[in-house]
């Protein structure tokens, strides 16, 4: 029988293996093993774990073959807080320190662990390798209640979204009158119904028009028509893949957006979702973001929700746009006697009230 006090449980080795591959690239499987003290099996099953969870590790043979983490692991400003050491907000990779970088790891893993159980509604061996873990999880499980409604923003029933299922799961060509963004219009098409994403409290259908995959937000489509015509799913299609690498598409353009944040709009701004390639930098207090976008309507309101805190560089046309509104706002209220309150409007840092309303999308 082998000594327990030897035994390693099989959740902190997958987070050894994760910081191992972290550390290092191109790490042979011998060489976990002998690290681990377990056989090749079980670090090819280990590795099969992982990435079923997500991670993204390649290999390769030879003599300098070995587990490549595509996806490296790095850790959030909350996170570093949490290790124990605070440091200033940047949207750069973090120099962390091997106990960081261990905690990193936990937490990251433990999330995706979460995510699977909570995705499958169903705890099992092959999930949670670790009892104790099963246990723990089982019970949190059972204390979860997820709200999908909006804070301040009125739930419409998504009529469609039955008839969408059915034709997914029957694998039937539909016909369908939607409308398209940023377009009043009406358009129709005929569509092969892939599968739904949900996000940011809508749901989207991923479909085949015109032999293109596109995403439509159910919410937009007015009428669906069931044909006689049914078609096979393609084997190389990944919603997931897709839903991925069309975000990280979507958006971007030759139009380049420069902001600048001041004051206590900064650990906000901080938060903006923003694509890989942008810039943010930090210089005498001031917060520059430079991003480039196909469309800068949406950062408008943005903008605006911060009194002058938000500055838009360029483009020209940007500024111009809000000045007009600001132009507006104040012939609606030249009647009302406004007291003296200076010129600095404070924000509190701890009231996430904008962010909640602001979440509402017509994308």
């Amino acid at each position: 029988m082998a000594n327990k006090k030897s035994e390693i449980s099989k959740v902190a080795r997958l987070c050894s293996i994760l910081f191992a591959l972290c550390k290092s690239e191109n790490i042979p499987a011998q060489s976990l093993a002998t690290f681990l003290n377990i056989s090749l099996r079980s670090v090819y099953r280990d590795i099969a774990n992982l990435q079923k969870y997500g991670y993204e590790i390649a290999s390769s043979t030879g003599p300098d073959g070995g587990y490549v983490l595509m996806n490296k692991i790095n850790m959030t400003t909350e996170q570093v807080v949490v290790a124990g050491n605070e440091l200033e907000k940047k949207n750069v990779d973090i120099d962390l320190t091997d106990e960081q970088l261990r905690t990193a790891v936990k937490m990251d893993l433990m999330s995706k662990i979460s995510r699977s159980i909570f995705n499958t509604n169903t705890i099992d061996s092959d999930k949670i390798a670790d009892n104790q873990l099963k246990g723990d999880f089982e019970k949190l499980k059972n204390r979860l209640y997820f709200d999908t409604t909006e804070w301040y923003w009125e739930n419409k029933l998504d009529k469609m979204m039955l008839h969408v299922v059915e034709a997914i799961a029957d694998q039937r060509i539909i016909e369908i009158k939607y409308i398209e963004r940023r377009n009043a219009g009406e358009k129709k098409a005929q569509a092969e119904p892939y599968g739904l994403v949900w996000k940011g409290g809508n749901w989207y259908l991923i479909a085949a028009t015109n032999d293109e995959i596109q995403r439509i937000r159910t919410s937009r489509i007015k009428e669906i028509r069931y044909t006689e015509e049914t078609f096979q799913y393609p084997k190389e299609l990944n919603i997931e893949s897709w839903w991925k690498k069309d975000l990280m598409d979507f958006g971007c353009g030759n139009i380049e957006v420069i902001l600048e944040a001041y004051g206590d709009a900064i650990p906000e701004m901080m938060e903006l979702t923003t694509k890989p390639e942008n810039i943010r930098k930090m210089e005498n207090g001031v917060l520059t973001m430079i991003m480039h976008v196909d469309n800068y309507d949406w950062l408008v309101p943005i903008i605006m929700s911060y009194a002058g805190k938000v500055y838009p560089v360029a483009p020209i046309e940007l500024n111009e746009r809000i000045a007009k509104l600001v132009a507006i706002m104040r012939q609606q209220y030249q009647d009302v006697d406004v007291k003296e309150i200076g010129n600095e409007i404070e924000f509190d840092i701890n009231n996430d009230a904008r962010q909640r309303i602001a979440r509402k999308t017509d994308e």
